[in-house]
């Protein structure tokens, strides 16, 4: 339970840029599980407390396992869902950058939703911690914020694992672990099933 507690500390900072206070973690735990188990956490120094505020300590953060992974999630499937699923499975929270319109537009296609209804679509995913939108600038600016400890890449995603390498070597990420799924959902991917919709309508 007490990694739950860290692992909602960590997500909350991330959603609301802020701290939780005490009464919202018993929103979510009840009082009586958070008064029986932040004194260990502040005594093992995986928080510290100021005032009504719970900060999660570095040394609270290196009990969790953050699992980042990104993607356009437009036309949800059941391959998408697997990825995520697995993603997840390696460790204890699992955040997903969602891909900005004008990089879906510019590097695909136009997206049939928008990245708000996208981050919306996959933060009701169950085993998705927090859902963001990626950066229009700099893709790697979320990387340097959450500092996961594993970055998952979906089979057929055209990230090259070298030069993703590289750009961590450059902002001191280095032990970052990439990890390439072995997931092959090419029948079910999104423009796959545009065309065929594409397909129907036109016959």
């Amino acid at each position: 339970m007490y990694k739950k507690i860290l692992s909602y500390i960590f997500i909350h900072n991330l959603a609301n840029n802020k701290e939780v206070t005490y009464n919202e973690l018993c929103k979510i735990f009840s009082t009586t599980c958070v008064d029986q188990l932040l004194p260990q956490l502040i005594e093992n120094s995986f928080i510290k407390q100021e005032g009504t505020r719970l900060i999660l300590t570095p040394k609270g953060r290196e009990q969790l396992i953050v699992v980042l992974t990104g993607g356009v999630y437009d036309l949800l499937h059941r391959g998408h869902l697997t990825t995520l699923s697995e993603s997840k499975n390696l460790g204890d929270v699992l955040i997903v950058v969602i891909a900005r319109d004008t990089t879906v537009e510019k590097n695909k296609r136009k997206p049939i939703h928008n990245e708000v209804d996208r981050v919306y679509l996959i933060n009701s995913i169950k085993c998705v911690d927090l859902a963001i939108l990626g950066d229009l600038q700099d893709h790697m600016k979320v990387v340097k914020k959450i500092q996961p400890n594993i970055i998952t890449l979906g089979s057929d995603q055209t990230h090259r694992i070298n030069q993703l390498k590289k750009q961590l070597e450059e902002i001191d990420l280095s032990m970052i672990q990439l990890i390439r799924l072995e997931v092959d959902y090419e029948d079910m991917a999104t423009t796959k099933v545009i065309n065929e919709i594409l397909n129907r309508n036109s016959s």
